[in-house]
């Protein structure tokens, strides 16, 4: 894939196709966080959710340890568990 495809791409598959190797963790991280982003309109507005996104992305780039990325993950599932058990 040329850097011309890879900018107008909308696939996330084919755009990682063949690259696992050549892309770093840290990339992929952020090109997770990336997707997140791209989808944002369909996230709820809690804060918990803009907090864990932008840890992960700090995360990515070193400035925070697993603890504490592990504990906005276990914070995010507990709040969507609670949520939705209070939906049903």
């Amino acid at each position: 894939m040329t850097e011309a495809e890879w900018l107008v791409c909308d696939r996330p598959g084919a755009m990682l196709r063949g690259r696992n190797q050549q892309i770093s963790g840290r990339k992929l991280r952020l090109f997770a966080c990336a997707c997140c982003r791209r989808i944002w309109h369909l996230v709820p507005s809690e804060p918990i959710w803009s907090a864990t996104l932008e840890l992960a992305e700090r995360f990515a780039d070193g400035l925070v340890d697993v603890e504490a990325l592990a504990a906005a993950r276990n914070a995010a599932l507990a709040y969507f568990y609670c949520v939705r058990l209070e939906a049903t």
